[in-house]
């Protein structure tokens, strides 16, 4: 005979899940750090993040082959350890395959999840797996870059070796037409990056391994958060 009021409390809890391209590209770098360095920097900080608001998160290390699954959980001690695998996991391929992570992620992941992608994203063909996941998940894309990889240094005859397929080559760094042709494919690399990311409306963060990691991504975080308010 008496009114009872009942209360519910919102469930707000996230799943964080953090795509990490461990391919031989990414052991590179001529500046502070190597780009694999650099990436397993941002990914500790927002597993960080991500426990700090009691979110649980998770991660797929890749390379042409999705290499080690570490299932969304949450905890320092759980934290610790992926990002303990993150800097000392060795690759057992180092091709890269955006698409086979993205088709992968999307196979584990039934709910919706905050998903970024850490990538170099030297790769082509993972148009379609993209959207997909953009429709699925809230998606961002974290590129790794070194400013070496930007112009050809002029530093004549060099023997340079494919980090992905080992394939060696004698290169002439001072011949003026193969540094424009450099110059060139980089700008077509860009532009099929942002049109890609464009299309699908997915937000985009590129980092170098000389430059800051804080700034940036609390630049991305902020206009994330007046475009969704």
């Amino acid at each position: 005979g008496h009114p009872y009021v009942k209360v519910f409390h919102e469930e707000r809890e996230l799943t964080v899940m953090l795509l990490l391209d461990l391919s031989g590209s990414h052991l590179f770098g001529t500046r502070r750090k190597f780009k694999r360095e650099l990436l397993a920097e941002v990914a500790g900080m927002l597993a960080f993040l991500a426990i700090r608001t009691n979110d649980k998160v998770g991660a797929i290390l890749f390379s042409s082959k999705v290499e080690k699954y570490i299932p969304p959980k949450k905890g320092a001690s759980h934290v610790w350890r992926l990002i303990k695998e993150v800097f000392t996991y060795v690759p057992e391929d180092l091709n890269t395959d955006l698409d086979g992570a993205l088709v992968f992620l999307n196979r584990v992941a039934k709910r919706h999840a905050i998903v970024f992608l850490i990538s170099d994203c030297m790769d082509t063909g993972f148009e379609k797996s993209l959207r997909l996941t953009s429709k699925k998940h809230d998606l961002t894309v974290i590129r790794i870059s070194d400013p070496a990889e930007e112009a050809l240094p002029n530093v004549g005859f060099v023997n340079l070796r494919d980090p992905e397929t080992g394939r060696c080559f004698l290169v002439n760094s001072a011949n003026r037409k193969l540094q424009k042709n450099w110059r060139i494919y980089r700008e077509k690399q860009k532009t099929y990056l942002s049109e890609v990311f464009k299309k699908a409306g997915i937000d985009q963060a590129e980092l170098f391994t000389d430059g800051p990691v804080v700034g940036p991504l609390t630049r991305l975080f902020e206009s994330r958060k007046r475009r969704l308010c």
